[in-house]
């Protein structure tokens, strides 16, 4: 069984970041010399990547600075590969998980984002089907509104739901 120890008071966090960088959600403090037994552990920089045998707060998988541990490794064999999916699973959690494929699939679609804006009683519409086309239609948005007003609003327009081949 693989085990992996703190040598001092540390942070296990959902990302591989400084435990500052993140909210409180994102991070549980471990003190000194607490054990845990792991299925399998990888390097990722300055961070082990640890999988838990049992979940901690609903998660097994956890980030640990590599200074402020030891791992007993003597059953390691090789290391931890997770898939694309497990990775961004892990690194998006499970809202943001949806959301980026939603986003990833109406992009792979072809499905352009609608920009609208309104200001002073007038109204402004593009639709940019690639980054391009969206800074060209975010500038002129700004461009519209006018600099250092504030009366105006940016919306994107997108539908609840779409069908693949149908452009919005």
């Amino acid at each position: 069984m693989l085990t992996l120890t703190t040598t001092c008071d540390t942070y296990f966090k959902v990302l591989p970041r400084q435990a500052g960088a993140l909210a409180d959600g994102e991070k549980l403090f471990i003190q000194v010399d607490e054990v845990f037994a792991i299925q399998d552990y990888a390097e990722e920089g300055e961070h082990f990547r640890i999988i838990l045998e049992k979940p901690i707060k609903d998660r097994v998988i956890w980030f640990v600075l590599i200074k402020d541990t030891k791992v007993d490794a003597s059953l390691k064999v090789e290391p931890l590969r997770l898939s694309l999916r497990q990775l961004l699973w892990t690194r998006l959690g499970l809202e943001n998980f949806h959301k980026y494929f939603q986003f990833l699939g109406d992009r792979l679609g072809g499905k352009p984002i609608g920009l609208k804006v309104e200001a002073n009683g007038q109204k402004f519409k593009i639709n940019a089907s690639n980054r391009q086309e969206l800074e060209a239609a975010i500038k002129a948005a700004q461009d519209f509104i006018g600099e250092g007003k504030i009366l105006g609003k940016i919306l994107f327009d997108t539908p609840e739901q779409l069908k693949v081949g149908i452009p919005e």
